[in-house]
């Protein structure tokens, strides 16, 4: 079976764990259900299991004391990415392998739509769900796990199903369309399982 397919199968297969309506936690929801669809199909997360990377997530927050915020307001991008390397972390304990976050814009200042959405499109077909934040009408972290010609499909907390490309800008190219994203907010997940003994 091709990647695409795989994560395609994945998200049809699995239902997102939905965010709470009055937390701003759409950011570790967004990590986790990313953790479940990239090990999918090989290998699945229980309930307990992914309460675990919640926890992981949560601690992290509190030790920086972000939880506070974080709960009210959601997560600034530096906040986010600790606690996705520690539900990450978490995951190689839980999980026969290794789950890896590529910051795929890293060290880049610009983002231009059109080439995040290439990006995102080359690691979707490679089988890796990839997590984005839409800011401006949003302010939303979410798992985008499919494309077709003019929205990208996504595995969402707060149940949206897709966004259109056409109304996705950032700072640096079409700022004031609906969906802002910045280059620190596109991550894709990659797993690699432990091969056999």
């Amino acid at each position: 079976m091709n990647p695409r397919t795989k994560l395609a199968l994945a998200a049809k297969e699995l239902i997102p764990l939905r965010q709470g309506d009055l937390d701003g936690f759409c950011g570790l929801y967004a990590i986790i259900n990313a953790v479940r669809l990239a090990i999918h199909p090989g290998q699945r997360l229980r309930h307990p299991q992914s309460k675990r990377l919640f926890e992981a997530g949560i601690v992290t927050l509190a030790r920086h004391r972000r939880l506070r915020y974080a709960l009210k307001d959601g997560m600034t991008d530096a906040t986010w990415r600790r606690a996705c390397e520690a539900v990450l972390a978490e995951a190689d304990h839980l999980v026969a392998g290794s789950v890896t976050a590529t910051w795929i814009f890293a060290g880049e200042a610009r983002l231009e739509v059109r080439d995040m959405v290439r990006r995102v499109r080359r690691s979707i077909r490679e089988g890796n769900p990839v997590l984005i934040t839409l800011g401006g009408c949003y302010h939303h972290w979410t798992v985008v796990v499919g494309f077709n010609g003019d929205r990208l499909r996504l595995f969402d907390s707060a149940s949206y199903r897709w966004v259109l490309i056409r109304s996705i800008g950032s700072a640096t190219d079409h700022p004031l369309r609906r969906h802002q994203i910045a280059p620190t907010g596109v991550v894709a997940l990659s797993f690699h399982p432990k091969p056999p003994t």
